[in-house]
């Protein structure tokens, strides 16, 4: 709860205005949604690539002298990522931006 509270004191300062604020529409509402649900997958896709990257290094390191284990690891690797948590949670995120352009369409 701490975290949400730190969060809005953040915002506040930086933009001088909190969620009470009446200057804005229903669609304004939910264009500031999907910003920052597109903001959250940009996050998420760079997880991707530094976990991607890290663990990529990390079995190189491991079998550098083996090439037929490293091609057998990055075909794994390939497959893991097209099935991760980070790619579910992106898809729930655009879920949500085509909810939110839904309703801003009605």
């Amino acid at each position: 709860m701490n975290k949400f509270i730190n969060r809005a004191d953040v915002g506040k300062n930086k933009y001088g205005v909190t969620l009470d604020r009446t200057d804005l529409s229903l669609d304004d509402w939910i264009v500031h949604a999907q910003e920052e649900f597109m903001d959250a997958l940009l996050y998420l896709e760079k997880i991707k690539e530094i976990t991607n990257k890290n663990y990529k290094k990390e079995t190189n390191v491991i079998y550098k002298d083996d090439s037929i284990v490293n091609s057998v690891l990055n075909k794994i690797i390939s497959e893991k990522k097209e099935d991760s948590w980070l790619d579910k949670a992106q898809n729930d995120l655009l879920d949500n931006i085509i909810n939110l352009e839904k309703m801003k369409k009605n």
